[in-house]
């Protein structure tokens, strides 16, 4: 069975030839370019739509793959949600190990054979804050500004005139 592209190029061939017939002045000149068109399209017979049932099979798998991939996906990002709880309450636990100690014997280091384990202050407080418009005035808030598309489009669409800048695009795509 020929490519895609060979089937593609064959009905723009096809498609040229129509074209070339309808404009040929010469009845002659039209005649053997529908013949050679007829000829092509004998060519080509039921490929394009075997090729269609082809690239559906294909599309069809390739987008059950994807939904196990993201069913995956999400199990994983579960899974690692889970093992990060773990991890942060075993090092809480570890924390708790060595505050403990420090308060009975006043040290905040113990080592091992394996390695050595202390409590360390952070070299940079970090800040909670409420949420608080009074931050604003000081500059201490981010606000960051997204287009509402599903607004803009209502508001275009009711437009005669689209402003500066601005279209509207309709997709076109296959069906099946």
């Amino acid at each position: 069975m020929p490519s895609t592209y060979q089937i593609t190029e064959l009905q723009s061939h096809a498609a040229l030839l129509s074209e070339a017939a309808m404009l040929a002045e010469d009845d002659d000149e039209r005649e053997r370019r529908l013949l050679e068109m007829d000829a092509l399209l004998d060519e080509l017979g039921d490929k394009p739509a075997d090729k269609l049932d082809g690239i559906r099979a294909v599309c069809l798998r390739m987008a059950s793959l994807e939904d196990e991939c993201r069913k995956e996906a999400a199990r994983l990002s579960e899974r690692a949600r889970t093992l990060k709880s773990h991890h942060d309450r075993v090092k809480r636990l570890g924390f708790a190990l060595l505050d403990g100690h420090r308060r009975l014997y006043g040290e905040a280091k113990i080592q091992t054979a394996t390695a050595n384990y202390r409590l360390q202050m952070a070299s940079k407080p970090s800040v909670t804050a409420p949420c608080d418009a009074a931050y604003a005035e000081h500059g201490w808030t981010r606000t960051k500004v997204t287009p509402d598309k599903t607004a803009a489009l209502k508001a275009l669409l009711e437009m005669d005139e689209l402003p500066a800048g601005w279209t509207l695009e309709r997709s076109e795509s296959i069906r099946w």
